[in-house]
């Protein structure tokens, strides 16, 4: 289960215009207060999205000071002396995340831009430039594939070589998919480094009878290391019309056991904490949720039970909140519960189109990960 990015992105559906009503803020100012003077990271982080940037603007120095009189945890004082409100200054969100990633970035906008010049182009020259685009992918791999096995060695990488050679000749999708669970070479962090082609290809594919069939419907889980900024951002969207969708490859397992073997016991000094996604698809069986597990088996390493969670897999945030117990990690962990949003009324693919252009200053509803 690899690490993830983050991203805002212009409007395309409604969003609520409320930002701060004010209401009880008195009281919460005086909760933030005691919270900074008791070194209580967690009220701190539940509190601050509730207020609005002016008003914490103006209570700072009065936070810091409560903060410095006990020593100064490092982590709060971070919190108050950066805090913006991540719904205001949309255009500069790059920062917004610790762990964002500009290559990928651009990287994932190239999937929307193939699939675009197909959808939009005239009915009659769609199937030449589906191949032109389909060639441009497969070229593409090919060089990633060449250069993994140049960096591991042939005999480190026969499995890789053979599911392409089979991908190749037959378009067999399940091969395809089973290069993204190999561990030898690891394919899963080359291609979030370099997902253009590998998801566009998939994509292309997703009308396969295969892929339709591994459409999941239940819960996943995944377990990572998150920092108190995304999560203030998290909180800050919950109960909102805000949505979050996927901006690069993301691994999750049906059980929650496995999960928890992930993203255990980080260093607080080092500003990451421990946390447990648990995404909702239960509603509806989602076409960008793949079953890895689901028989006949695709998965190199099946005891992991992954579901595959394919860029633009979308999300609203149902909760988020402390455990309240220790895991077997060791872990009091902060649990993220996500529901998946299906696209009501329109293809996926004409969805698809429309994200394309990631335009600054737009109106923006929707964040990435």
């Amino acid at each position: 289960m690899g690490n993830c990015t983050c991203k805002w992105c212009e409007n395309s559906l409604p969003l609520d215009e409320v930002r701060c009503t004010h209401e009880g803020e008195e009281e919460k100012i005086e909760q933030l207060r005691t919270a900074c003077s008791t070194d209580d990271l967690d009220t701190v982080i539940d509190l601050l999205p509730q207020l609005c940037e002016t008003t914490v603007r103006q209570h700072r120095y009065d936070f810091l000071r409560n903060i410095n009189f006990i020593g100064g945890n490092n982590n709060i004082v971070r919190l108050v002396r950066e805090y913006q409100d991540p719904f205001r200054y949309l255009s500069e969100t790059e920062r917004v995340y610790e762990n964002a990633n500009q290559q990928i970035s651009v990287d994932r906008a190239d999937i929307a831009t193939y699939l675009r010049f197909i959808g939009t182009a005239p009915f009659f020259l769609r199937p030449l430039i589906r191949i032109s685009i389909e060639r441009q992918c497969l070229d593409h791999f090919s060089q990633i594939v060449e250069q993994a096995i140049q960096n591991n060695g042939k005999d480190l990488c026969n499995n890789l070589k053979n599911l392409w050679q089979t991908f190749m000749k037959g378009r067999c999708i399940k091969s395809f998919l089973r290069i993204y669970t190999l561990s030898r070479p690891t394919m899963s962090t080359i291609i979030q480094n370099k997902s253009s082609s590998y998801a566009s290809l998939i994509y292309m594919n997703l009308h396969n009878i295969e892929c339709r069939q591994r459409a999941y419907n239940g819960i996943s889980y995944r377990g990572e290391f998150i920092s108190a900024r995304d999560l203030i951002t998290y909180r800050g969207a919950k109960g909102k019309e805000i949505l979050v969708e996927i901006k690069n490859f993301y691994s999750t397992s049906k059980s929650q056991n496995i999960a928890l073997m992930y993203g255990a016991n980080p260093d607080e000094n080092d500003y990451k904490f421990p946390a447990l996604y648990i995404f909702d698809f239960t509603e509806k069986s989602c076409s960008t949720a793949i079953d890895l597990v689901k028989e006949p088996v695709i998965s190199e390493i099946p005891d992991e039970e992954e579901v595959l969670l394919l860029p633009y897999t979308m999300f609203r945030v149902v909760d988020v909140r402390k455990a309240g117990y220790i895991d077997d990690s060791g872990c009091n962990r902060w649990i993220i519960e996500l529901k998946n949003i299906t696209v009501p009324r329109r293809n996926l693919m004409s969805f698809m189109w429309e994200r394309t252009d990631l335009k600054a200053g737009s109106k923006p509803d929707m964040m990435f990960y």
